[in-house]
């Protein structure tokens, strides 16, 4: 049996083990609020969006926020459509 004082003792939840991209927060930002929005169709989609971008610290104009929103899937399982492409 291995000695436990001498193993590294974790006392937070391990974070940003991976550096996620700004568009792979906006892909699962997208996926969830998809997710959320088949179990609830009332959901205020924009509102829950600006949420979790701020949640994110991604600051988006109205313009872009439009078209974030407008490239959410439309059928589940649906991935969502080029949000930060040029239109």
């Amino acid at each position: 049996m291995a000695d436990e004082r001498s193993a590294p003792q974790q006392s937070a939840p391990q974070q940003d083990v991976h550096d996620a991209t700004a568009d792979d927060r906006l892909h699962g930002i997208l996926v969830q609020v998809a997710a959320d929005r088949s179990l609830n169709p009332e959901l205020d989609a924009r509102a829950t969006v600006l949420d979790r971008l701020r949640d994110q610290g991604i600051e988006v104009d109205a313009g872009e926020l439009d078209r974030i929103v407008a490239s959410l899937p439309v059928l589940p399982g649906e991935e969502p459509g080029p949000f930060l492409q040029e239109s």
